[in-house]
């Protein structure tokens, strides 16, 4: 459930635990949108008619943290906009990176974004950054620039791994997640269909199960279908031209 952000300061204020600081506190107070769903990592962030902010919280011991605005209709690194940061000797390192595949990112020929602040705070280093919402760079993925889409999420992938003695950041292994979060509304709940109610060309829409979700429900599809719905009641087997026509649909 998402609280508002004077109860999520509240709340870390009051909750009595040693870990938890003032600067818990403000970072609640200052960023609308939190997320911590990768282990020891939390993201924070807002934005403006501009730009978009993000603050990111993570151990000490912490090599880097990624973040990536991912290709909007699969969500996985393939295609995506991802921004690296770190904290070297007291200062904030960040690197502008895309990438094409399931590899180690490359440079971004324009480095879009800028780190405004950043330091270690007791266990964990905090860094603050920001980016112009389009930047007009083609290796950049735009965030949409109006603030009244409320409810549209933008996939976003997050990562984070060591760094070597020699300044090279490891491969994540599994500390990665993609998630699908309001970027621009950050204290509005989602609505995954805001883009179909908006568009003018859809007049209606049905929400139906998949025909690959059923296949543990259903009998065994090798052979013929049954001949009748009657004989093998609500869930009987497709005719065989309909199965190839979903699977191609998969």
């Amino acid at each position: 459930m998402l609280l508002p952000t004077f109860m999520r300061a509240a709340i870390l204020l009051l909750a009595g635990v040693a870990s938890v600081t003032a600067a818990d506190a403000e970072l609640a107070l200052s960023y609308p949108g939190h997320y911590d769903g990768l282990d020891g990592i939390e993201l924070f962030w807002r934005a403006t008619s501009t730009h978009l902010e993000l603050a990111i919280k993570a151990p000490a011991s912490t090599g880097w943290v990624g973040f990536g605005l991912a290709e909007p209709t699969v969500g996985g690194m393939a295609g995506a906009d991802i921004v690296f940061a770190s904290v070297k000797d007291g200062q904030v390192v960040l690197s502008d990176t895309f990438a094409t595949k399931q590899m180690t990112p490359t440079s971004d020929c324009s480095q879009d974004w800028t780190a405004t602040s950043g330091a270690v705070v007791g266990d964990d280093w905090v860094v603050h950054l920001r980016r112009l919402l389009v930047t007009g760079d083609g290796e950049d993925r735009a965030v949409a620039t109006t603030l009244d889409n409320v409810g549209r999420p933008t996939r976003v992938i997050l990562a984070t791994g060591a760094v070597s003695d020699g300044g090279v950041y490891l491969y994540h292994g599994a500390n990665r997640v993609a998630v699908k979060l309001n970027l621009l509304n950050p204290t509005e709940s989602l609505d995954e269909l805001a883009a179909y109610r908006v568009d003018p060309d859809m007049f209606s829409f049905e929400l139906r199960k998949s025909w690959w979700l059923l296949r543990s429900a259903l009998p065994a599809c090798d052979g013929e279908a049954p001949a009748s719905q009657a004989q093998a009641g609500p869930l009987a087997c497709p005719p065989r031209r309909a199965r190839r026509a979903l699977s191609q649909r998969r």
